[in-house]
């Protein structure tokens, strides 16, 4: 397994593919007709699948993961590597919508298993509403986004630094999306936290003054 992880840190797909290949054959014949038990398996068992480019038995076996193991406390860090590597794989194919549902599935669980406004769920909110977003489900996504925002600033205070990345996350992404009047607003007002947090000079409120810089520039506003 190492060797094959290296080779495709090397860039050597080919070789990786080919090995992950004897792998999965070496595993049928040792164990023939085992079934698959542990979440841990169902991973290294995914990742090899990955590897040799058998997405759909990979995603399948991940799905199993996830019909057959119920979350609790216990098990909730090893599923939560299945959610994640699941949607990554629907993320990089294409499956939107397929994401979407699990994503909203591991908030869920999420919420429930380490508190409603927990750190995790709102990374998973975050990369949900991104996914929206470049999906052309802008409303719905910036909605959610906004909400984390306005959590961040009652739990954490309107200049703490996860709150000033969430808002400059969402400028930027509706920045991608060619929503530049949002962007900019988002970023006006951005720029006014970091100067009082950050100061002047540093990089991330230097960066918010190229960006605005930008946004009159696209506007023929040289004078400002």
């Amino acid at each position: 397994l190492q060797l094959m992880y290296t080779l495709k840190d090397l860039g050597e797909y080919d070789k990786a593919n080919t090995l992950a290949q004897k792998i999965i054959d070496n595993k049928k014949s040792d164990k023939e007709n085992k079934k698959i038990i542990t979440i841990d398996e169902i991973l290294e068992q995914a990742n090899l699948l990955f590897t040799a480019n058998k997405i759909k038995s990979a995603e399948a076996l991940l799905q199993q993961a996830l019909d057959t193991h119920q979350t609790s406390p216990e098990t909730y860090y090893k599923l939560s590597r299945v959610y994640y590597l699941l949607i990554g794989s629907l993320e990089h194919n294409g499956r939107v919508v397929e994401a979407e549902k699990l994503y909203k599935q591991l908030i869920v669980i999420q919420q429930r298993t380490l508190g409603e406004n927990c750190r995790e769920a709102q990374r998973s909110s975050q990369d949900l509403a991104r996914l929206l977003l470049l999906n052309n489900k802008h409303a719905e996504g910036e909605t959610i986004y906004r909400n984390i925002i306005a959590i961040l600033k009652s739990t954490r205070g309107d200049e703490n630094p996860r709150t000033l990345n969430a808002i400059k996350d969402l400028a930027d992404l509706l920045f991608k999306i060619n929503q530049h009047e949002k962007a900019e607003s988002i970023y006006r007002n951005l720029l006014t936290a970091q100067e009082v947090a950050l100061g002047n000079e540093h990089p991330d409120t230097l960066k918010s003054m190229q960006r605005i810089a930008i946004f009159l520039g696209l506007k023929g506003n040289f004078d400002e």
